[in-house]
Protein backbone atom coordinates (compact mmCIF):
# COMPACT_ATOMS: atom_id res chain seq x y z
CA UNK A 1 0.00 0.00 0.00
CA UNK A 2 0.98 3.58 -0.79
CA UNK A 3 1.18 6.61 1.63
CA UNK A 4 -1.53 7.66 0.45
CA UNK A 5 -3.87 4.61 1.24
CA UNK A 6 -2.59 4.17 4.75
CA UNK A 7 -3.69 8.01 5.12
CA UNK A 8 -7.19 7.16 4.10
CA UNK A 9 -7.23 4.22 6.19
CA UNK A 10 -6.35 6.10 8.97
CA UNK A 11 -9.16 8.92 8.27
CA UNK A 12 -11.72 6.25 8.06
CA UNK A 13 -10.55 4.85 11.11
CA UNK A 14 -10.68 8.56 12.80
CA UNK A 15 -14.33 9.30 11.26
CA UNK A 16 -15.64 6.00 12.67
CA UNK A 17 -14.27 6.68 16.16
CA UNK A 18 -16.09 10.02 15.83
CA UNK A 19 -19.26 8.64 14.85
CA UNK A 20 -18.73 5.73 17.57
CA UNK A 21 -18.65 8.61 20.19
CA UNK A 22 -21.23 10.86 18.64
CA UNK A 23 -23.48 7.64 19.24
CA UNK A 24 -22.34 7.17 22.56
CA UNK A 25 -22.91 10.57 23.89
CA UNK A 26 -26.63 10.81 22.12
CA UNK A 27 -29.18 10.75 24.85
CA UNK A 28 -31.07 7.51 25.12
CA UNK A 29 -34.72 7.25 26.32
CA UNK A 30 -34.27 4.04 29.35
CA UNK A 31 -36.29 1.34 29.52
CA UNK A 32 -37.56 1.14 33.13
CA UNK A 33 -38.01 -2.67 33.47
CA UNK A 34 -34.43 -2.99 32.00
CA UNK A 35 -33.10 -0.53 34.95
CA UNK A 36 -34.84 -1.93 37.51
CA UNK A 37 -33.83 -5.74 36.66
CA UNK A 38 -30.34 -4.48 36.56
CA UNK A 39 -30.46 -2.89 39.93
CA UNK A 40 -32.19 -6.45 41.17
CA UNK A 41 -29.94 -8.73 39.89
CA UNK A 42 -30.26 -12.27 40.80
CA UNK A 43 -28.99 -15.79 39.94
CA UNK A 44 -33.12 -17.39 39.63
CA UNK A 45 -33.67 -14.77 36.80
CA UNK A 46 -30.45 -14.38 35.42
CA UNK A 47 -31.04 -13.36 31.84
CA UNK A 48 -28.73 -13.59 28.35
CA UNK A 49 -27.48 -11.17 26.25
CA UNK A 50 -30.25 -12.22 24.04
CA UNK A 51 -32.99 -11.84 25.44
CA UNK A 52 -32.54 -8.27 26.88
CA UNK A 53 -34.43 -5.73 24.61
CA UNK A 54 -32.88 -2.30 22.35
CA UNK A 55 -34.83 0.08 23.48
CA UNK A 56 -33.54 1.00 26.84
CA UNK A 57 -29.69 0.86 26.37
CA UNK A 58 -27.45 3.31 24.91
CA UNK A 59 -25.07 3.90 22.26
CA UNK A 60 -22.31 1.14 23.96
CA UNK A 61 -24.29 -1.20 25.84
CA UNK A 62 -26.58 -1.88 22.28
CA UNK A 63 -22.97 -2.73 20.51
CA UNK A 64 -21.69 -4.79 23.54
CA UNK A 65 -25.42 -6.37 23.21
CA UNK A 66 -24.60 -6.92 19.38
CA UNK A 67 -21.15 -7.94 20.64
CA UNK A 68 -21.47 -10.26 23.04
CA UNK A 69 -24.04 -12.24 21.11
CA UNK A 70 -21.36 -13.15 18.51
CA UNK A 71 -18.04 -12.88 20.83
CA UNK A 72 -17.18 -16.50 22.56
CA UNK A 73 -16.50 -16.09 26.61
CA UNK A 74 -12.64 -16.56 25.82
CA UNK A 75 -12.64 -12.72 24.92
CA UNK A 76 -13.35 -12.09 28.26
CA UNK A 77 -11.36 -11.88 31.49
CA UNK A 78 -13.42 -11.56 33.90
CA UNK A 79 -16.49 -14.21 35.89
CA UNK A 80 -19.85 -14.46 36.16
CA UNK A 81 -19.26 -13.68 39.75
CA UNK A 82 -17.24 -10.64 39.29
CA UNK A 83 -20.11 -8.92 37.28
CA UNK A 84 -23.13 -10.71 39.65
CA UNK A 85 -21.25 -8.58 42.80
CA UNK A 86 -21.08 -5.73 40.91
CA UNK A 87 -24.77 -5.87 39.06
CA UNK A 88 -22.98 -4.98 35.64
CA UNK A 89 -23.87 -6.92 32.83
CA UNK A 90 -22.50 -8.92 30.63
CA UNK A 91 -23.16 -6.32 27.00
CA UNK A 92 -22.28 -3.34 29.67
CA UNK A 93 -18.67 -4.74 30.14
CA UNK A 94 -18.60 -5.50 26.03
CA UNK A 95 -19.64 -2.05 24.83
CA UNK A 96 -16.80 -0.56 27.44
CA UNK A 97 -14.46 -2.89 25.89
CA UNK A 98 -15.70 -1.77 22.32
CA UNK A 99 -15.39 1.77 23.02
CA UNK A 100 -11.91 1.56 24.45
CA UNK A 101 -10.76 -0.20 21.50
CA UNK A 102 -12.28 2.08 19.50
CA UNK A 103 -10.74 4.73 21.12
CA UNK A 104 -7.28 3.05 20.36
CA UNK A 105 -8.07 2.75 16.92
CA UNK A 106 -8.66 7.21 16.60
CA UNK A 107 -5.55 7.78 19.41
CA UNK A 108 -2.96 5.37 17.81
CA UNK A 109 -3.02 7.08 13.77
CA UNK A 110 -3.25 10.75 15.68
CA UNK A 111 -0.21 10.12 17.94
CA UNK A 112 1.90 8.35 15.79
CA UNK A 113 1.08 10.91 12.64
CA UNK A 114 3.26 13.31 14.15
CA UNK A 115 6.24 10.95 14.65
CA UNK A 116 5.52 9.85 10.97
CA UNK A 117 6.04 13.35 9.87
CA UNK A 118 8.63 14.72 12.70
CA UNK A 119 10.74 11.93 12.03
CA UNK A 120 9.81 10.11 8.39
CA UNK A 121 9.40 6.89 9.84
CA UNK A 122 7.29 4.54 8.00
CA UNK A 123 3.68 5.10 7.23
CA UNK A 124 2.69 1.43 8.43
CA UNK A 125 3.68 2.76 11.77
CA UNK A 126 0.30 4.60 12.56
CA UNK A 127 -1.71 1.04 11.53
CA UNK A 128 0.36 -0.94 13.58
CA UNK A 129 -0.11 1.64 16.17
CA UNK A 130 -3.69 2.09 15.81
CA UNK A 131 -4.27 -1.84 16.37
CA UNK A 132 -1.22 -2.01 19.31
CA UNK A 133 -4.08 0.56 21.17
CA UNK A 134 -7.02 -0.74 20.47
CA UNK A 135 -5.58 -4.12 21.51
CA UNK A 136 -4.73 -2.73 25.03
CA UNK A 137 -7.84 -1.10 25.82
CA UNK A 138 -9.90 -3.53 24.79
CA UNK A 139 -8.66 -5.67 27.81
CA UNK A 140 -8.45 -2.78 29.97
CA UNK A 141 -12.25 -2.64 31.19
CA UNK A 142 -11.10 -6.25 32.93
CA UNK A 143 -8.78 -5.32 34.90
CA UNK A 144 -10.84 -1.98 36.73
CA UNK A 145 -13.64 -4.66 37.00
CA UNK A 146 -11.68 -7.28 38.88
CA UNK A 147 -10.24 -4.74 40.60
CA UNK A 148 -13.94 -3.57 41.61
CA UNK A 149 -14.82 -6.87 42.40
CA UNK A 150 -12.55 -7.66 44.96
CA UNK A 151 -13.12 -4.49 46.91
CA UNK A 152 -16.66 -5.06 46.69
CA UNK A 153 -15.97 -8.99 47.66
CA UNK A 154 -14.17 -7.49 50.64
CA UNK A 155 -16.91 -4.99 51.55
CA UNK A 156 -19.36 -7.83 51.20
CA UNK A 157 -17.23 -10.35 53.64
CA UNK A 158 -17.32 -7.27 56.39
CA UNK A 159 -20.90 -7.11 56.19
CA UNK A 160 -21.45 -11.00 56.57
CA UNK A 161 -19.63 -10.93 59.71
CA UNK A 162 -21.66 -7.87 61.10
CA UNK A 163 -24.70 -10.04 59.55
CA UNK A 164 -23.67 -13.21 61.64
CA UNK A 165 -23.45 -10.84 64.85
CA UNK A 166 -27.15 -9.41 64.64
CA UNK A 167 -28.08 -12.88 63.63
CA UNK A 168 -26.39 -14.40 66.95
CA UNK A 169 -28.37 -11.43 69.08
CA UNK A 170 -31.29 -12.31 67.32
CA UNK A 171 -31.60 -15.98 68.12
CA UNK A 172 -30.29 -15.58 71.76
CA UNK A 173 -33.01 -13.13 72.26
CA UNK A 174 -35.31 -16.56 71.16
CA UNK A 175 -38.49 -14.84 70.35
CA UNK A 176 -38.09 -15.79 66.06
CA UNK A 177 -37.77 -18.15 63.94
CA UNK A 178 -35.30 -18.89 61.92
CA UNK A 179 -36.44 -17.23 58.91
CA UNK A 180 -37.98 -14.13 60.84
CA UNK A 181 -34.35 -14.11 62.83
CA UNK A 182 -32.30 -14.06 59.21
CA UNK A 183 -34.89 -11.31 57.95
CA UNK A 184 -34.93 -9.24 60.35
CA UNK A 185 -30.99 -9.12 60.64
CA UNK A 186 -30.95 -8.29 57.09
CA UNK A 187 -33.31 -5.86 57.50
CA UNK A 188 -31.50 -3.59 60.00
CA UNK A 189 -28.30 -2.44 57.73
CA UNK A 190 -29.30 -0.51 54.17
CA UNK A 191 -26.11 -0.80 52.65
CA UNK A 192 -25.91 -2.71 49.69
CA UNK A 193 -24.97 -6.28 50.87
CA UNK A 194 -27.57 -5.92 53.42
CA UNK A 195 -29.77 -5.14 50.82
CA UNK A 196 -28.96 -8.12 48.30
CA UNK A 197 -29.05 -10.49 51.33
CA UNK A 198 -32.77 -9.13 51.89
CA UNK A 199 -33.79 -9.61 48.53
CA UNK A 200 -32.39 -12.91 48.11
CA UNK A 201 -34.30 -14.05 51.25
CA UNK A 202 -37.82 -11.75 49.80
CA UNK A 203 -37.74 -13.77 46.72
CA UNK A 204 -36.98 -17.43 48.80
CA UNK A 205 -40.24 -16.68 50.25
CA UNK A 206 -41.97 -16.17 47.43
CA UNK A 207 -40.40 -19.14 45.93
CA UNK A 208 -41.02 -21.27 49.14
CA UNK A 209 -37.59 -21.88 49.37
CA UNK A 210 -35.37 -22.34 52.58
CA UNK A 211 -33.66 -19.18 53.66
CA UNK A 212 -30.46 -21.43 53.77
CA UNK A 213 -31.04 -22.35 50.32
CA UNK A 214 -30.91 -18.93 49.30
CA UNK A 215 -27.73 -17.83 51.03
CA UNK A 216 -26.04 -20.70 49.33
CA UNK A 217 -27.21 -19.32 46.09
CA UNK A 218 -26.03 -15.84 46.61
CA UNK A 219 -22.76 -16.94 47.84
CA UNK A 220 -22.22 -19.05 44.86
CA UNK A 221 -23.44 -16.47 42.53
CA UNK A 222 -20.67 -13.92 44.29
CA UNK A 223 -18.43 -16.31 45.33
CA UNK A 224 -18.77 -15.32 48.91
CA UNK A 225 -17.26 -18.01 51.05
CA UNK A 226 -18.33 -16.63 54.09
CA UNK A 227 -21.73 -16.32 52.98
CA UNK A 228 -21.57 -20.55 52.79
CA UNK A 229 -20.52 -21.04 56.22
CA UNK A 230 -23.39 -19.00 58.00
CA UNK A 231 -25.83 -20.64 55.65
CA UNK A 232 -24.57 -23.83 56.67
CA UNK A 233 -25.18 -22.78 60.45
CA UNK A 234 -28.56 -21.52 60.28
CA UNK A 235 -29.43 -24.93 58.54
CA UNK A 236 -28.70 -27.01 61.76
CA UNK A 237 -30.55 -24.45 63.58
CA UNK A 238 -34.03 -24.76 61.20
CA UNK A 239 -33.48 -28.32 60.28
CA UNK A 240 -32.15 -29.77 63.68
CA UNK A 241 -33.12 -26.98 66.01
CA UNK A 242 -29.54 -26.46 67.42
CA UNK A 243 -28.80 -23.56 69.42
CA UNK A 244 -26.72 -21.64 67.21
CA UNK A 245 -25.63 -18.73 68.86
CA UNK A 246 -22.20 -19.97 70.02
CA UNK A 247 -21.70 -20.89 66.64
CA UNK A 248 -22.59 -17.77 65.34
CA UNK A 249 -19.76 -15.91 67.44
CA UNK A 250 -17.21 -18.22 67.25
CA UNK A 251 -17.68 -17.35 63.28
CA UNK A 252 -18.18 -13.71 63.29
CA UNK A 253 -14.84 -14.04 65.60
CA UNK A 254 -13.14 -16.13 63.15
CA UNK A 255 -14.34 -13.77 60.43
CA UNK A 256 -12.87 -10.88 62.23
CA UNK A 257 -9.79 -12.32 62.58
CA UNK A 258 -8.95 -13.50 59.13
CA UNK A 259 -9.56 -9.71 57.97
CA UNK A 260 -7.72 -8.25 60.56
CA UNK A 261 -4.96 -10.62 59.41
CA UNK A 262 -5.28 -9.68 55.88
CA UNK A 263 -5.13 -5.67 56.89
CA UNK A 264 -1.73 -6.33 58.71
CA UNK A 265 -0.71 -8.39 55.19
CA UNK A 266 -1.57 -5.60 53.33
CA UNK A 267 -0.18 -2.74 55.78
CA UNK A 268 3.17 -5.04 55.82
CA UNK A 269 3.65 -4.88 52.10
CA UNK A 270 3.33 -0.98 52.21
CA UNK A 271 5.34 -0.56 54.64
CA UNK A 272 7.82 -2.43 52.50
CA UNK A 273 7.26 -0.43 49.60
CA UNK A 274 8.15 2.44 51.60
CA UNK A 275 11.57 1.38 52.60
CA UNK A 276 12.81 1.53 48.81
CA UNK A 277 12.15 5.69 48.24
CA UNK A 278 12.97 6.57 52.02
CA UNK A 279 16.62 4.31 51.28
CA UNK A 280 16.93 6.30 47.72
CA UNK A 281 16.37 9.50 49.23
CA UNK A 282 19.36 9.17 52.15
CA UNK A 283 21.20 7.86 49.65
CA UNK A 284 20.56 10.90 47.28
CA UNK A 285 21.62 13.45 49.92
CA UNK A 286 24.75 11.68 51.48
CA UNK A 287 25.56 11.90 47.45
CA UNK A 288 25.11 15.47 47.54
CA UNK A 289 26.76 16.15 50.97
CA UNK A 290 30.31 14.15 50.25
CA UNK A 291 29.92 15.42 46.19
CA UNK A 292 31.89 18.87 46.69
CA UNK A 293 34.23 16.96 49.07
CA UNK A 294 35.11 14.25 46.52
CA UNK A 295 35.39 16.49 43.60
CA UNK A 296 37.94 19.20 44.92
CA UNK A 297 40.17 15.76 45.97
CA UNK A 298 40.05 14.64 42.58
CA UNK A 299 40.73 18.03 41.26
CA UNK A 300 43.57 19.23 43.56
Amino acid sequence: MTGLQWWILAGVLVMGGVAAMVWWLAPAQPDLAAVLDRLTPSAGRRRTSATIRMEGLDGPQRIGLWASQHLSDAWLRVSEQDLAILGKPRHELVGEKVLMAGIGLVAGPLLSALFVIAFGLPSGVPVAASVGAAALLWFLPDGEVKKKAKEARDEFTQAVAVYTDLLALERRAGGSGTRQAMENAAKVAASWPFRRIDHALARSALAEQHPWDALHELSRELDVPALDDVADIMRMSGEQGARVYESLRARSSAMRSAMLSAEHTKADKLARRMDLPSTATGLIFAAIAVAPGIMRLLAG
